[in-house]
């Protein structure tokens, strides 16, 4: 299970509570449920709610109450939003939330003597395989290393690693190599971007030393740079 060394919003895991969903500057109230397909809504506000950081804050909060919101919101996105999507299964989306599902996943299952365990890691096998075959297409800039995290995280906690770990990490070489310019900068020169890309790859330094996986030179390299 990989660590997660970053910090929570307790106002949002409050509003998620009361059915406030507050994403990119946007906020839907919707106290019945997840507006997951809403209408008249941005890329962005859809990007991050499908791509369940908010777990981070819920779990945060702590108590029954809030493990039971988390638990019910995945499943209910099992059941509506289990197909695919050009927004919801886009790559960096699709990365997102395997990294969070799987960083939380002993917070969502805990002791569950139900089908959910069952359900909840098929589900994440079948983004897994969905992720891993557009992992190279789908997205570009920042977006394909938000995907390369989210995939290197199910190969570390869903595979054999030994076996999978090497086509991800030789696509994060090259991506490393084409998108980090020689002063540290991100191609995409937006601070912004800057500051998540250079979260995503200590994540990525981080999980690969927990599975005892050696960190490749050019990420070391990267992150000094960055």
């Amino acid at each position: 299970v990989p660590n997660d060394p970053w910090p929570i919003d307790s106002k949002r895991a409050e509003a998620l509570f009361h059915g406030n969903y507050a994403f990119a500057g946007q906020e839907l109230r919707s106290p019945h449920g997840a507006p997951w397909l809403p209408d008249r809504i941005s890329e962005d506000w859809l990007a991050a709610l499908h791509g369940f950081e908010w777990l981070r804050d819920l779990k945060g909060h702590g108590g029954e109450a809030a493990q039971r919101l988390a638990r019910a919101l995945t499943i209910d996105w099992m059941e509506v939003c289990g197909q695919w999507n050009p927004v919801l299964w886009r790559a960096d989306v699709l990365g997102k939330r395997l990294a969070a599902l799987l960083t939380h996943a002993p917070f969502l299952v805990g002791d569950s003597a139900d089908d959910f365990a069952k359900t909840f890691y098929q589900s994440l096998a079948k983004q897994a395989r969905h992720l891993a075959r557009v992992i190279d297409q789908d997205v570009t800039g920042s977006r394909q290393i938000i995907a390369l995290r989210g995939l290197i995280y199910a190969t570390l906690c869903l595979s054999s690693a030994s076996r999978n770990l090497g086509p991800a990490l030789k696509i994060l070489d090259r991506t490393l190599s084409s998108q980090i310019l020689p002063d540290g900068g991100h191609i995409e020169r937006s601070p912004r971007h800057q500051c998540r890309v250079l979260g995503d790859l200590g994540d990525i330094r981080e999980i690969l030393n927990e599975a005892g996986e050696p960190t490749p030179q050019r990420l070391i390299q990267t992150l000094d740079q960055m």
